[in-house]
């Protein structure tokens, strides 16, 4: 017949073990009561000397400054909870240890919580974070603060039993939560992936993870591609005029331009092959704010005066028939140029698919000067 206390007695008399052996317990000189007092008394203190050094050593406290405050603030309670309950053994879970391979796991959960998250965040501080290394160091620092908790709590969950239940299964939900929250940021960029940004100092835009604020370099740059994009057209007796964010242009570049088929409209997109010419002062007023840089570009065909044109500068694939947009084969993906129509103005933007993501990796806005029927999407004129 099963002996529903004999199992509390052992975890107590291992719990006094551990509690004589690692906090240095003397129930000669103290109580239970009292030494978990002094631990929540440590607590305090490190809740609120752990900030003020660093902000007096580093002059900011800083994610790791909060991190080591939190690590020892928990660390405290805990100790205090464990001490606390030591002699209460109605609260002890009535499961006896079983030393398999899920309390081998078990065993790991308060280390994956203290230092997965700390071995995360130097993941995304000591690597480099590019367009092409981005998912797998982001990917890596959310299984090391959230994947690693969760997995090494749920062998733990089996002794949550009984009384025992108030007092484990909070502590379990609560501690577990907090690693995960440190890769909240991390794990939303995974989710919504990079967006094209402008630069604060009006040069080229950026790609950025907004969740983390990193920035994974100029928004032009398709990863891979090495293409750059503008927009081009023919607004004075010069010729056709290119506005691009790429000041190393050379005279003799091969330069697409793209008109993509209107929104709702009929007939394909137009694409015209050209060269890029001589650097050109500044580009007529409808094109004179979109660029970094200016050029002349001789093409092949002639342009529509007065129409913009999406520039690609950089190796482009085959186009694909489509009536959205002009779609361009490539990489094992494509890349689509689309225009959407505001209340004034239009939106041209580039989108890179894989698979079933599309991430805009440009955008501009032409200002038309006269009265349209907007048509845009949120993620078309998304900032």
């Amino acid at each position: 017949m099963n002996d529903p206390v004999r199992p509390a007695q052992d975890n107590r008399a291992i719990a006094e073990s551990v509690a004589r052996g690692f906090f240095r317990i003397d129930l000669k000189e103290t109580t239970w009561e009292r030494a978990a007092a002094q631990y929540l008394l440590g607590a305090l203190e490190s809740a609120v000397l752990i900030p003020q050094i660093f902000e007096q050593r580093y002059g900011e406290i800083g994610p790791l400054g909060w991190g080591t405050t939190i690590f020892f603030v928990v660390y405290c309670l805990l100790a205090a909870i464990g001490l606390f309950f030591i002699p209460r053994t109605q609260f002890h879970t009535t499961v006896p240890l079983r030393g398999d391979w899920l309390d081998h796991v078990g065993a790991f959960w308060l280390v994956a919580c203290a230092f997965g998250p700390f071995l995360g965040w130097i993941c995304t501080s000591a690597l480099p974070i590019t367009a092409g290394s981005w998912r797998w160091v982001y990917g890596a620092r959310v299984f090391l603060a959230a994947g690693l908790p969760v997995v090494t709590a749920i062998p733990l969950t089996r002794y949550v039993r009984g009384k025992a239940a108030w007092v484990s299964l909070p502590m379990l939900i609560g501690v577990t939560i907090l690693p995960i929250l440190s890769a909240v940021g991390t794990s939303q960029d995974l989710r919504d992936g990079p967006r094209s940004a402008a630069s604060a100092t009006g040069g080229e835009p950026r790609l950025i993870l907004a969740h983390t604020g990193r920035s994974l370099g100029l928004a032009n740059r398709v990863q891979g591609t090495g293409q750059h994009f503008g927009l081009a057209g023919v607004f004075d007796s010069m010729g056709v005029c290119l506005s691009l964010d790429d000041s190393s242009r050379a005279s003799g570049d091969s330069v697409i331009l793209v008109l993509p088929p209107p929104r709702g409209g009929r007939g394909g997109a137009e694409v015209v092959r050209a060269v890029i010419g001589a650097r050109a002062g500044r580009c007529p007023v409808p094109l004179q704010q979109l660029g970094a840089a200016t050029y002349r570009v001789r093409a092949a065909d002639g342009l529509e005066p007065g129409q913009p044109y999406v520039a690609i500068v950089g190796p482009v694939g085959r186009l694909v028939r489509d009536s959205a947009s002009a779609r361009f084969a490539m990489n094992g993906g494509s890349v689509s140029v689309r225009e959407c129509a505001s209340t004034e103005g239009i939106h041209f933007t580039v989108w890179r698919t894989q698979g079933q993501r599309s991430t805009r990796i440009w955008h501009r806005y032409y200002y038309a000067g006269y009265d349209m029927e907007p048509d845009c999407t949120d993620q078309e004129v998304a900032p």
